[in-house]
């Protein structure tokens, strides 16, 4: 990795291509090559719109140094999810049972929980210098750069990756994260060196929303090895193999991946009789 350029004219790879590669070649093969472009999941909708209501705060407070009232960022966060859900939308058989008008009333009721708890705790914390950063970090011995885009980058120079998920953050996430790492490149090219890291994560559970902050850094042996994982995606690519998920992984499912019912490594028929099976 050399330098951050926006010029570039290499094809590319962003740290989540080589997330989506690590878990299911197959996956990313008909997503990138194919260009099979399945319909986002309902869980991938909510974390889009409280992105959303996010990114709209902290680019103006970029000037004002002042958040939104909580009820701007929350109605942002919501008509950007109802506008999702007018879009292409990917459910699986339970949600199709369930129906589209419930299942938007339900992702609204969660999407107001988590885009509240933002507003109030996350939001707070940051002053941000660039949000929604485009880079491109130059490959000069790769026939591939990285690109990507870096959420929030806060008056610290720390880099910020604000998640949802369903389940609280293991202790050493931050330390794995591929993503962090691809953005952590782009801070060395502008001269900050090691790079603190950061992931934010908002739970959502019956019991309601958490936060959990988990932090890392990264140095040059993280580079290395993420120059290194470029080289392997770009060597697979090449040669055609693209591995398909372990079965069995959270990710190999009708909830989190639209090309589940098609796939041709996966018993669909078998997964779709033991539900009925469990219904019954």
């Amino acid at each position: 990795m050399s330098r951050n350029d926006q010029t570039g004219n290499k094809p590319h790879f962003s740290a989540s291509q080589l997330a989506m590669m690590s878990r299911c070649g197959e996956q990313w093969r008909r997503r990138y090559i194919e260009n099979e472009k399945a319909p986002p999941a309902v869980a991938m909708l909510k974390g889009t719109a409280l992105h959303h209501g996010a990114e709209i705060n902290f680019k103006q407070k970029i000037e004002t140094r002042k958040d939104l009232p909580k009820n701007d960022i929350v109605e942002t966060a919501v008509d950007k999810l109802e506008a999702a859900f007018r879009d292409d939308v990917s459910l699986t058989k339970e949600e199709r049972k369930i129906g589209t008008k419930k299942l938007l009333s339900q992702a609204t009721e969660e999407v107001v929980k988590l885009a509240t708890v933002h507003a109030d705790e996350q939001a707070p914390e940051y002053q941000p210098l660039k949000v929604e950063q485009e880079f491109r970090v130059v490959m000069d011995d790769c026939d591939y750069d990285l690109l990507g885009y870096i959420d929030l980058i806060d008056d610290t120079q720390r880099v910020v990756d604000l998640k949802t998920s369903k389940a609280k953050p293991k202790a050493g996430l931050a330390d794995e994260s591929i993503q962090l790492t691809g953005y952590a490149a782009y801070q060395v090219t502008q001269g900050v060196y090691p790079v603190n890291v950061r992931l934010d994560v908002l739970t959502s559970s019956k019991r309601g929303v958490t936060r959990t902050t988990v932090d890392s850094i990264r140095d040059a042996n993280d580079l290395r090895t993420l120059g290194k994982r470029i080289d392997m995606a770009a060597a697979a690519i090449q040669a055609g193999v693209f591995m398909p998920a372990i079965p069995g992984s959270w990710w190999c499912s009708n909830t989190w991946c639209g090309y589940w019912d098609s796939c041709p490594y996966v018993n669909s028929e078998r997964k779709a009789k033991q539900l009925v099976q469990l219904e019954s």
